[in-house]
């Protein structure tokens, strides 16, 4: 079973957490740091994410039960794309094991940064 066969739901997004972060001075900060006065603080990629926030489409005035073949519910996609770096509170990130790997899965609304520029950094570190 691969990454691929998994489905993510909703507003949901599964996020490979990196090891560790590092301040503008260059200190690293463990992952399992944690100050009891502020909230933990993770950062790591987006694998997947879900359909989005689902959206009720009442547009014709109709009830749910009224007719089933059309479909009254839509997404709204989310900002988070696969591949982006983002750093969200992990305080209430639910810990995953998939083939001997750890990841996180978050509500959308934890991320608090998204950064899309972390992955052509680290292609011209690894000089691709």
């Amino acid at each position: 079973m691969s990454l691929s066969n998994l489905i993510i739901l909703n507003e949901r997004i599964l996020i490979e957490p990196s090891g560790e972060m590092k301040t503008n001075a260059g200190l690293v900060i463990p992952q399992n740091l944690k100050d009891d006065k502020k909230q933990q603080t993770s950062c790591g990629f987006v694998i997947k994410t879900g359909n989005g926030y689902p959206v009720f489409n009442n547009m014709g005035g109709e009830e749910v039960w009224e007719n089933s073949n059309r479909t009254l519910i839509k997404f709204m996609p989310l900002q988070v794309r696969v591949g982006d770096f983002v750093y969200y509170l992990s305080e209430h990130a639910v810990e995953v094991y998939f083939e001997q790997k750890k990841y996180n899965v978050i509500p959308e609304y934890l991320v608090m940064i998204i950064d899309r520029n972390i992955k052509s950094e680290i292609a011209k570190l690894l000089g691709e």
